[in-house]
């Protein structure tokens, strides 16, 4: 379900706010970041995979505050307005070198990424992880 890359950096100067602006490093914002790779359509996959990431953030209780949502919007398209209202705390970046992005998961895959405090991509698991197992171990990661 899940794999496990050779701790690699996504260049974080690559990677943008839709607005342009840049994204503070991990290691100057001490947070951990799950990043969902999906299309800005956002089929009921992508829907699910969203829905997952914020109930796992939530479930950390009081260490929530140290996981930071993004959504790596992979194609053109942009989410729908009530989408993003159903996740106040999902932040939209996209990626502005091809490399970046298929480290990431690529335009046309869709999975979620989990990056360390340094910037490291730790693991990278398919949009459709079991939901406890994803939970506990993002728990596990983050008290670190």
């Amino acid at each position: 379900q899940r794999d496990r890359p050779a701790f690699v950096e996504p260049a974080f100067e690559f990677l943008r706010r839709m607005d342009g602006e840049a994204l503070a490093h991990p290691e100057v914002s001490g947070k951990w970041l799950v990043i969902v790779a999906a299309p800005g359509g956002c089929d009921e996959r992508c829907q699910h995979a969203l829905y997952l990431t914020r109930q796992a953030r939530t479930a950390q209780g009081r260490n929530m505050a140290r996981i930071d949502r993004f959504w790596l919007v992979t194609d053109a398209g942009m989410p729908a307005a009530g989408l993003m209202e159903a996740h106040p705390d999902l932040v939209l970046i996209k990626a502005t070198d091809a490399k970046v992005l298929q480290l990431l998961g690529g335009s046309e895959s869709r999975h979620i990424n989990l990056v360390d405090r340094r910037g490291l991509l730790v693991f990278r698991y398919s949009d459709d992880p079991e939901p406890k197992a994803f939970i506990r171990e993002l728990g596990k990661l983050i008290k670190f």
